[in-house]
């Protein structure tokens, strides 16, 4: 555990931790505190108390604000309903879909490569050998291109992944 609050940390990750252990002793409490936990519960430990520790937490961490509306050509992504607008209809996205479109509006004008995308959107490990990029890129470009088969804005970058552009290539 210590190892990989050690290793979470060394990366940077700003995510809170709660330490759940059953070491109750002042000095594992040290040790846990010291490595990076932002708090310490050993067990066995009451629900209302685990609950209130959790809200604690919760109360400090940093709220990200709610991206606004954006658009991609002649399209108006809206983050907040999961939808875009296109020619005055509204199309829902799914979770990933989203997901796969801020990743690559917050790079916008850059390269992003499969593996990125598949540890930002999916949560897997930038090796992984799948075609699930490809795919929601395909499903994109229908939605967000004039003509998909030629894309203008989400575009291929030959053998690293994809790149949003600002304006039509």
């Amino acid at each position: 555990g210590l190892d990989l609050l050690k290793m979470l940390r060394g990366e940077g990750a700003s995510i809170a931790i709660l330490l759940l252990t059953a070491l109750d002793s002042e000095s594992d409490v040290v040790a846990g505190l010291d490595a990076g936990a932002d708090d310490y519960l050993p067990k066995p430990f009451s629900l209302p108390v685990f609950l209130a520790r959790v809200r604690t937490l919760l109360r400090r961490a940093p709220r990200e604000e709610a991206p606004g509306p954006f658009r991609i050509g002649a399209v108006l992504v809206d983050p907040e309903r999961y939808e875009l607008e296109k020619e005055g209809k509204r199309l829902p996205l799914t979770a990933k879909e989203l997901g796969l479109l801020m990743l690559l509006c917050r790079r916008r004008g850059k390269n992003v490569s499969r593996g990125e995308i598949l540890e930002e959107v999916w949560g897997l490990r930038p090796d992984t050998r799948t075609r699930v990029v490809d795919t929601f890129v395909h499903r994109l470009r229908k939605l967000i291109e004039p003509d998909p088969s030629g894309p203008r804005y989400l575009v291929s970058v030959r053998s690293l992944g994809y790149r949003l552009e600002d304006e039509p290539v």
